[in-house]
């Protein structure tokens, strides 16, 4: 990974340093899953690309990419092939 972007609140865009062979690979979030107002939050991994996949942090009391939140870790690992 060489670099995050901040594409948001609770929105961030991974981005390799080497691309992927194809976007056959796995991406595995995880982290504090807290809210800075305490409420619970669920990640999920999306648009994966061979360069890049993008995070989203929702907070689980609002619907589906209508509230996402910051939350204080987040953590991930990518398994595939270069």
């Amino acid at each position: 990974i060489t670099s995050i972007t901040d594409l948001g609140t609770g929105f961030y865009q991974v981005n390799f340093a080497n691309n992927m062979a194809d976007v056959n690979y796995s991406a595995i979030v995880t982290g504090d899953m807290r809210s800075p107002n305490g409420r619970s939050t669920g990640t999920d991994c999306n648009d994966y690309t061979t360069s890049s996949f993008r995070i989203s942090c929702e907070d689980v009391a609002s619907q589906y990419g209508q509230g996402r939140a910051d939350v204080k870790v987040v953590t991930v690992a990518v398994f595939g092939t270069t």
